[in-house]
């Protein structure tokens, strides 16, 4: 009969004669339970965990990792790379709720053309939800690329904290004048 380990660090095993020993199991290198939690991190381990999070394709909690390791040295400058890492996240969650919008916008246009006003007012319904969630997601990256943009020391950082802004504003913008219009 073979043993299989258990979670726990330690436990009792029944041997083949009945005596019961103690099998030790390996320590985990890493303790990662508390990812986003109250956990405190380096601000390398954060950016670990912030290329973790953007390979398997969660990207709300990479913008949480990011925006930890970007906000942990206020005084502190980002690179190229952290910058990228940063916009990169906001961008995905973005992307998805632009892409939801667009879907519902077509939607909505079925459900006029065929005169079902039940189904219009739930596309109504449901695309408010995403144009809210979009504008705060939205706001929220432009109000953390502003707080970046007094430590940018370097021309380059300087246009690049401007020119996200500029976008995420924009995205805001394109929904808002389609809104306008129906």
């Amino acid at each position: 009969m073979v043993d299989i380990p258990s979670s726990r660090a330690s436990s009792s095993r029944t041997s083949k004669q009945g005596r019961k020993k103690q099998v030790e199991q390996p320590q985990q290198q890493q303790d990662f339970k508390n990812l986003g939690g109250n956990a405190h991190y380096t601000r390398d381990e954060l950016i670990y965990l912030t290329e973790a999070a953007c390979a398997c394709k969660r990207y709300a909690e990479m913008a949480d990792f990011a925006t930890k390791f970007a906000r942990l040295e206020k005084d502190k400058e980002l690179n190229y790379s952290e910058r990228e890492l940063l916009s990169m996240a906001f961008r995905h969650m973005i992307r998805s709720r632009r892409n939801c919008y667009r879907v519902l916008v077509s939607q909505e246009r079925k459900e006029d053309e065929a005169c079902n006003r039940v189904n219009l007012k739930r596309v109504n319904t449901y695309k408010k939800e995403i144009e809210q969630e979009l504008t705060d997601l939205c706001v929220g990256a432009v109000a953390l690329f502003d707080s970046l943009l007094p430590n940018a020391t370097s021309d380059e950082a300087k246009v690049f904290y401007h020119k996200t802004s500029g976008d995420f504003m924009r995205y805001v913008t394109e929904y808002s004048k389609s809104s306008m219009k129906t």
